[in-house]
């Protein structure tokens, strides 16, 4: 507990009428609490929007493989091109969703 001095003698912060603050207490509360601007996504959403990413890249690289495999280099490399194109629209995309927040 801080002490200061005055013209009684020592006395502690709380019996001059000063009030103390919990700098931490108050930065917990304001950090465990939820934000409101934006709804929490449940698991399906979550979980739907996975397989729906994940499973476009699957096909895209499946048929790249299929392509290569029957020696169809001009046709693995279009889809390769697209797989690519695709990797790239979903991270601008997350990056203009993180932007707006």
């Amino acid at each position: 507990m801080r002490r200061d001095r005055d013209s009684q003698g020592v006395r502690p912060r709380s019996q001059r009428g000063e009030e103390q603050v919990d700098v931490s207490e108050s930065n917990r509360q304001s950090a465990n609490a939820p934000r409101r601007d934006r709804a929490i996504p449940s698991r399906k959403a979550c979980f739907c929007l996975m397989v729906y990413y994940l499973s476009v890249a699957m096909v895209l690289h499946r048929v790249y493989d299929t392509r290569l495999s029957q020696d169809h280099e001009l046709l693995a490399v279009l889809s390769a091109l697209v797989s690519f194109g695709w990797c790239q629209w979903t991270l601008s995309r997350a990056s203009h969703e993180a932007g707006e927040l």
